[in-house]
């Protein structure tokens, strides 16, 4: 007859599930600061893309109207949306008869994540700015 001690146990002791545990954790903490970092990246191309798209707009709405609109004007104003496609940056004009400046300040989570480069910004000579207190470059965010 067998007795208990001569059966194999089997499973996890207490300490190897721990550790198992704690390198989880290391691995967590480790890549989801960086996958946030590359979404907030990623994201910065939706205001980049829809700042050309409103500049096209605005450059079929001088053709039409020679000149780009006043103060007044909103990007409905040229037939575009007041937001990107996914709602992450609002859109705005600045204009005059013979200038414009076009924004998109990130809002909701970008604009909680995105502390680098904050808004965009794009003119109607084809220059790209940023407007933020962080640190990054135009040539980083653009």
């Amino acid at each position: 007859m067998k007795t208990i001690s001569a059966f194999k146990r089997s499973g996890f002791s207490m300490i190897e599930l721990l550790i198992v545990i704690a390198i989880i954790g290391i691995l967590t903490a480790i890549a989801l600061p960086a996958y946030t970092r590359y979404v907030t990246r990623t994201n910065r191309s939706e205001a980049t893309t829809a700042l050309l798209d409103l500049a096209n707009k605005m450059e079929e709405y001088y053709a039409q109207n020679n000149n780009y609109g006043t103060s007044a004007t909103t990007p409905a104003t040229v037939g575009a949306s007041d937001t990107t496609q996914n709602g992450l940056y609002n859109l705005s004009i600045s204009a005059s008869a013979t200038t414009y400046t076009l924004t998109a300040a990130p809002q909701g989570s970008q604009a909680a994540n995105d502390t680098e480069c904050g808004s965009f910004t794009y003119n109607q000579l084809g220059e790209r700015g940023i407007v933020t207190t962080g640190t990054g470059t135009v040539n980083t965010c653009w």
